[in-house]
């Protein structure tokens, strides 16, 4: 019985000394590069041919800087690199740390990291989520940029500066919303009680169709839309009072922004590029539209800018190429270079000034679009439509007007009246529509000889009012 018993115990011995035999099969990562990445020689990196990047050491990591050439020892690795391991001991992940890692699908961070640098994920488009530890107390702008995939943003409960909603970077409490991971898609619900948007919070989430923002929201910060180019709409909440620059450049598919009447300012390349924006109204508060902030919308028909705006700054409308009217108000003292390049269907912009005031705009090179147009003016005579007799025959028995106008607020109605010693004899409907155009009108005269008068009207209130003399004639019978 002892024996065998012994003989057990041994089986056993052998079976456990072979199963931690090293396999000889099995391939070890071999190392690919390495050197310091510290402040001095603390940090030490190394990359295996697994594409695992590995920083050990205590204390800071380099920053860097020099995009697009940058000068972190592993860019030129940078696309192989599938995994970052950061040991215990290493205090910070520095500006730029790991750039256009694009295959990067996992991080670990320590609780030894203090702070994430500037720009320090830019471009990892495939990372997926990453855990932010309780020992980070900042993270700098842009850290998670161009990070595609991201959809969830972790924090550790306990961390004093910092939490997460839903996979959404919020500072602790849950007032400011740093960032909305770049892979989020649908519709977002900023939750109540958030009262600032940091700067590029929701930068290039193309995928967010509708960002829904609470009243208490008071500041929203340059870039915090840029490049969402599924946002479809935008509500700005009462109480914000600058559009920050670049705040919703690039939103391709916005059609509509909503502007509350606290806005004061529009920032250069506020709505650049929102190339489908059809409808925005600019309200009375606001006294400033920066350079470019509705350079290249296509889709706009029409704008009206507020009584207290003094300029119309570089490019602010360029490239709005279906723009039909503009109402400009009379504190604009000048229109810059370029304001209104390219805007090659302009025909009415409207002047809530005299003409002698308007002698006094200065205007800048490159307005064609502008200049061309129609120019309207408060002391403009009603109905003056540059309407004008094109043909005018008369057979004895009908007379054939052709009547041609250069432009015309709306679809409307003129008329062709028929007179003989001042005396109107006959009158007829002309139907116009917005624009440039040629409407046709036959009145039959039968029975009328001598000489006799056409005249085009509109129909004010009750009262024709004359187009002028271009829309008068004399004939003879």
């Amino acid at each position: 019985m002892k024996n065998a018993l012994k003989f057990v115990v041994m089986a056993v011995v052998i079976v456990l000394y072979v199963a931690l035999l090293p396999n000889n099969d099995a391939k070890a990562a071999e190392i690919v590069d390495s050197g310091a990445c510290g402040d001095g020689t603390n940090l030490i990196w190394t990359l295996d041919d697994e594409g695992t990047l590995t920083i050990s050491g205590e204390g800071r990591m380099e920053e860097y800087h020099n995009v697009p050439t940058c000068d972190m020892p592993w860019y030129s690795y940078c696309e192989s690199i599938k995994m970052v391991q950061i040991d215990g001991g290493v205090t910070s992940i520095g500006d730029l740390a790991f750039v256009d890692c694009t295959n990067l699908t996992s991080v670990t961070v320590p609780e030894t990291v203090l702070s994430i640098g500037v720009f320090a994920f830019w471009n990892c488009n495939s990372l997926s989520s990453i855990t932010i530890p309780n020992s980070v107390i900042h993270i700098g702008d842009f850290a998670f940029f161009e990070c595609a995939s991201l959809a969830n943003i972790s924090v550790n409960a306990s961390n004093p500066a910092y939490q997460s909603i839903g996979g959404v970077l919020f500072t602790k409490g849950g007032q400011t919303l740093i960032v909305c991971p770049g892979g989020k898609s649908g519709s977002y619900v900023i939750p109540d009680g958030v009262t600032s948007i940091t700067q590029n919070a929701f930068s290039d989430c193309t995928n967010l169709t509708s960002v829904t923002i609470p009243a208490g929201v008071t500041s929203i910060g340059r870039y915090a839309f840029n490049g969402c180019t599924s946002l479809t709409d935008i509500n700005i909440p009462y109480g914000v009072t600058y559009i920050e620059e670049m705040s919703f450049t690039g939103c391709s598919s916005l059609k509509k922004a909503v502007i509350p009447n606290t806005v004061t300012n529009i920032e250069r390349n506020a709505f650049a590029l929102c190339s489908s924006l059809e409808t925005i109204t600019i309200p009375d508060s606001v006294r400033s539209i920066g350079k470019l902030a509705f350079y290249c919308c296509s889709s706009l028909l029409n704008i009206n800018i507020p009584e207290g705006v003094s300029s119309i700054d570089y490019c602010t409308f360029a490239g709005c190429s279906n723009l039909v009217k503009i109402f400009l108000p009379s504190s604009v003292a000048s229109i810059d270079d370029e304001a209104f390049a390219s805007c090659d269907d302009l025909r009415h912009v409207y002047y809530n000034g005299t003409r002698e005031k308007w002698k006094g705009v200065t205007i800048g090179n490159k307005n064609e679009p502008l200049l061309n147009a129609r120019i309207h003016f408060v002391d403009d005579p009603p109905y003056d439509v540059f309407a004008y007799f094109s043909s005018v025959a008369c057979d004895g028995e009908i007379v054939t007007v052709t009547l041609d106008y250069d432009w015309c607020d709306c679809d409307t109605d003129m008329f062709v009246a028929v007179y003989q010693d001042s005396q109107m004899i006959q009158v007829a409907t002309v139907k116009v529509s917005e624009g440039a155009g040629s409407s046709s009108v036959s009145i039959p005269v039968n029975g009328l000889s001598g000489k006799y008068q056409i005249k085009a009207f509109f129909l004010d209130n009750t009262n024709y009012a004359p187009l002028g003399e271009s829309t008068e004639t004399t004939l003879a019978t």
